[in-house]
């Protein structure tokens, strides 16, 4: 297109923005419960012990999210991690249900969501638990990010296009998606050297 419409690429401008996937806010213990629940769901019930196999009622589902105290929070929470470790504990014997990605997932948030204390996982504090840490159990690679005052779950996604004045149009000419922990200066370093090698390049225009 570019060579059709004899675009000038010498000139082109780039900037990032947030992209957020539906991730509902609702905080460590819905989280909790969704890994909790994936997990579950992934396993054959005739391994479940009746305690895993209640947290699929609708009736734990209202208790744990919607009549729990905010004083209460901490200590469901530990409840789930007992529940996780009673999974795995369930799971031990049958080495190929450990590698099923929801199991996989249950491992990943309690090393980031927790520590191992003697005998049980505890919760981390908020202050502990990485950026990078899941933020969803339906989207595992979103991160999360403070950015101009506001609070992102997603990514970030960074657009390249050409902006020559002589340009009847102007066309996009690269664009690349990532974590949005990433800072806008390395997605610049990592994408250039990429742009220049496809078309002639003098001048790339950035805020910031």
């Amino acid at each position: 297109f570019i060579e059709v419409l004899k675009l000038n690429t010498l000139e082109q401008r780039t900037d990032s923005t947030q992209i957020m996937p539906h991730i509902k806010w609702a905080g460590r213990l819905a989280l909790a419960y969704d890994v909790l629940v994936q997990a579950v769901k992934a396993c054959p019930s005739d391994i479940l012990t009746q305690e895993l196999q209640s947290v699929l009622e609708t009736r734990y589902k209202t208790d744990l999210l919607y009549r729990t105290k905010s004083s209460e929070t901490k200590g469901k929470l530990e409840s789930i991690l007992l529940l996780l470790q009673h999974l795995l504990d369930r799971l031990k014997p049958h080495s190929y249900l450990l590698e099923k990605e929801e199991i996989q997932l249950l491992k990943r948030f309690l090393t980031e969501q927790a520590h191992w204390d003697e005998s049980k996982w505890k919760a981390k504090e908020n202050k502990e638990i990485s950026s990078r840490s899941l933020q969803s159990a339906y989207d595992p690679d979103a991160t999360y990010r403070e950015k101009g005052g506001k609070k992102y779950k997603g990514y970030v996604a960074n657009l390249t296009e050409t902006c020559s004045q002589d340009n009847p149009v102007q066309l996009l000419t690269d664009y690349h998606l990532a974590p949005n922990t990433t800072s806008d200066i390395e997605l610049l370093q990592n994408r250039l050297p990429e742009i220049k090698e496809r078309m002639p390049l003098e001048d790339l225009y950035a805020d910031g």
